[in-house]
């Protein structure tokens, strides 16, 4: 990944693009399918302090990123190979409710659900 300098500040250059041209298409690639897709079609889950699963859909928490196609049967895929623990490389804690939490239109986005 290449930087550039800017008073003290590294900034990388896709942040630093996306900052020019808001509407860029940004592509992730789904740890349950391990298909490429838009990130407006996913949603982000982040490990949490306490070590668990966190969706992240508003995409503003701290944390590398694991990101699964907002198809639920793609969670739950997730959820019984146990991917978000083979993605982080360390344990995670995964809560029983956590498909029905990450699906539910109170917190989520709407644009994310698909059935």
């Amino acid at each position: 990944m290449s930087y550039q300098k800017n008073k003290s500040l590294f900034i990388t250059k896709e942040s630093a693009c996306l900052k020019k041209n808001p509407t860029k298409i940004i592509e992730r690639r789904c740890i349950s399918t391990g298909s490429i897709m838009n990130t407006k079609s996913m949603v982000r889950f982040v490990v949490g302090p306490d070590g668990g699963a966190v969706p992240d859909v508003f995409c503003k928490l701290p944390g590398k990123g694991m990101w699964v196609s907002s198809k639920k049967s793609s969670l739950e895929r997730a959820l019984r190979k146990n991917l978000f623990s083979v993605v982080s490389k360390k344990p995670v804690l995964i809560n029983n409710n956590l498909s029905k939490q990450s699906f539910d239109k109170r917190t989520c986005c709407p644009h994310r659900l698909e059935a």
